[in-house]
């Protein structure tokens, strides 16, 4: 097996020494060394002009230069040269810390005859090569576009270029040997989040194995890719905002339908109320008329919010058939003119997702399932909704449609963004690459299939979620029963009539007290007033509901934890970050009165939150 060589110049002005040092590295069996001598600085510089060199071995004491200059004279040539200086002063060179930090080794001429003489001048060679290729990773490393950072086994970090500085907006100094684990497959992209004082960042990091300084460790690249996401969060509002002005009739005459006959019963129950007409059952019956009315007109603003959502991407573990069943009571109207829906629910296990994403995903395919169909003979026509365990155990969500089928050529482009095929103004093209976008997302895929003439079936799916959550109400429901005592109530809210609705539902069973205007409410507090349970209303005009409670959290803790938030939704993104960092309590309206009254009585009823004396 041929040997590797290694080029190496002996500087020596002594013949015999020259002679000695060749001989000496001879006894290598790892490599070859290729030997040149020179006798002189001089000459030394003029050979390593002309010749590569990996290795010089030189005796300080030479007819034109001597000393530590002699190195650095070939150091200037070659400033990664490794330089042996063989010597028979050698002891005395030790003790020189300017020579030390300035060659590789120093060896005394008694031992280049010895058996471990090639071996230590191969062990500097060795050394040497493994500094150059780690310089030269380190700048492969400081010139690459993403952020690099490399942690040893125990994620201590042992390196990072600038651009990992730019993206965790730190200095090396804070952030070297400093630990960093994260949850990562080697070779497969992960996300990872950073929240920084200028915002959070996104990064798309990939993790693989390898050694650093000879030590095993692991090499994290980081492509930041926050204005993606961005932009990507942006079309998605855009598309969810596009679905929403197509359905934005049907939705009204879902809404004025109820309403009309919520406003019909109540004028009823008004006439017979003043006019002590009709009988006590007649009245009842009005009255519940009116509530399942109101009922229906709660439950498309339910269906609404959920689906306006804006949450960057939280996850929980979500019934497919309740998302389901929601997107098809916004979809109807505009569907119902095309085909009827059919449902065929399996039993499949709850899917960790984004409940407004997947809402988006099946409002357009339900969508687009009946603008293929196209109205008239609804009778005819019908789509499908079918759920089930796919083979591999994935939940697989089917929407069946029996319109006109795509043809071969479409087929291709399908998920293409910005390809269409409705008219001008009637799409975006946008809706089925951004459904397979966050299907993708979601750790799913989308596919489908499609016979001219027959038809199309689309179909989710979507991996089970680790971990079975049961349904539970946000609030604790019970039958009503009133407690013995009395509690204090104070209620805040701009909206009048929401102040005499509360009112009225709670004056019966508490002492309440209302104000229209927080900072009213906040000096009633301030002047040693005490309630049990304070309702605030989140958004209002001259001091918002978040912050009275900055004000009585600094100024009055123990009423602070009084405080349930009344919200209709919260529409800003200052509100939407203020309820997921602080721990209270929240209505929604409509409001389910009885899940109220449990809440109000869980609170009052708490001795660590009891109200403090004035």
């Amino acid at each position: 097996m041929d040997r590797a060589i290694v080029k190496t110049l002996v500087v020596e002005d002594n013949p015999g020494d020259a002679e000695r040092t060749a001989i000496g590295l001879e006894g290598s069996e790892k490599v070859a060394f290729d030997v040149a001598t020179v006798g002189s600085l001089a000459a030394a510089e003029e050979w390593l002009r002309q010749h590569p060199c990996d290795l010089a071995l030189v005796d300080l004491n030479l007819p034109d230069s001597t000393g530590v200059g002699t190195v650095r004279a070939l150091k200037r040539l070659d400033t990664e040269l490794p330089v042996v200086v063989v010597s028979g002063l050698a002891e005395e060179l030790l003790g020189s810390g300017e020579l030390r930090n300035t060659v590789e080794e120093v060896i005394p001429k008694d031992e280049v005859t010895g058996r471990l003489f090639a071996n230590s001048v191969l062990y500097v060679v060795e050394r040497n090569r493994a500094r150059r290729q780690h310089l030269q990773l380190e700048r492969i490393l400081a010139a690459t576009p993403d952020a690099v950072v490399v942690v040893d086994r125990q994620g201590v970090i042992k390196y990072l270029n600038d651009q990992a500085l730019a993206f965790f907006e730190r200095t090396r100094e804070e952030l070297i040997s400093e630990r960093l684990l994260f949850a990562a497959k080697q070779g497969e992209a992960a996300e990872l989040r950073v929240s920084r004082p200028t915002g959070e960042k996104v990064g798309e990091m990939r993790v693989v194995e390898f050694e650093w300084d000879g030590q095993p460790s692991f090499l994290a690249a980081i492509r930041d890719i926050t204005q993606q996401r961005n932009l990507e969060l942006q079309l998605l509002t855009s598309d969810r905002l596009v679905s929403l002005g197509t359905l934005a009739a049907g939705i009204a005459h879902e809404i004025n339908n109820p309403l009309a006959a919520l406003l019909a019963n109540l004028s009823v129950a008004s006439q017979q109320a003043t006019s002590n007409s009709g009988s006590r059952g007649e009245l009842f019956e009005v009255l519940g008329d009116a509530k399942e009315a109101g009922e229906r007109i709660r439950q498309i603003v339910r269906d609404l919010r959920t689906f306006s959502r804006v949450e960057d991407d939280e996850r929980a573990p979500t019934d497919v058939h309740r998302i389901l069943d929601s997107v098809a009571r916004m979809a109807w109207t505009e569907i119902r003119h095309s085909a009827s829906v059919r449902k065929e629910y399996g039993a499949v296990p709850l899917v960790n997702v984004n409940e407004p994403r997947l809402s988006q995903v099946f409002l357009n395919l339900l969508v687009n399932a009946g603008q293929a169909i196209g109205p008239g003979h609804a009778d005819q026509n019908q789509i499908r909704i079918v759920t089930r365990v796919a083979f591999d155990g994935r939940v697989a969500i089917d929407f069946h449609d029996t319109g006109p089928g795509i043809p071969p050529e479409v087929q291709r482009r399908l998920f293409t963004p910005f390809f269409t095929t409705k008219p001008v103004g009637s799409g975006t093209g946008l809706g089925l690459a951004i459904c397979q976008r966050i299907v993708r997302s979601l750790g799913g895929e989308i596919t489908f299939e499609s016979e001219v003439g027959r038809g199309s079936v689309f179909t989710v799916l979507l991996p089970p979620s680790e971990v079975e959550v049961p349904s539970v109400p946000v609030c604790p429901v019970e039958d009503f029963a009133p407690e013995p005592d009395r509690r204090r109530v104070l209620v805040i809210d701009d909206d009048l009539v929401i102040l005499r609705s509360l009112h009225k539902v709670l004056r019966t069973e508490h002492d309440v007290t209302c104000f229209d205007c927080a900072s009213r409410a906040l000096e009633v507090l301030l002047r040693g007033e005490r309630f049990d349970v304070i309702l605030c209303d989140l958004m209002m005009p001259e001091m918002t509901g978040m912050e009275f409670y900055a004000k009585i959290e600094q100024a009055l803790p123990a009423q602070s934890v009084r405080v349930v938030f009344m919200t209709g939704g919260a529409f800003t993104l200052e509100a939407r970050e203020f309820l997921e960092r602080v721990p209270r309590h929240r209505l929604e309206k409509p409001f389910d009165l009885q899940g109220m009254r449990a809440l109000i009585r869980s609170i009052a009823n708490s001795p660590s939150e009891g109200p403090q004396p004035a």
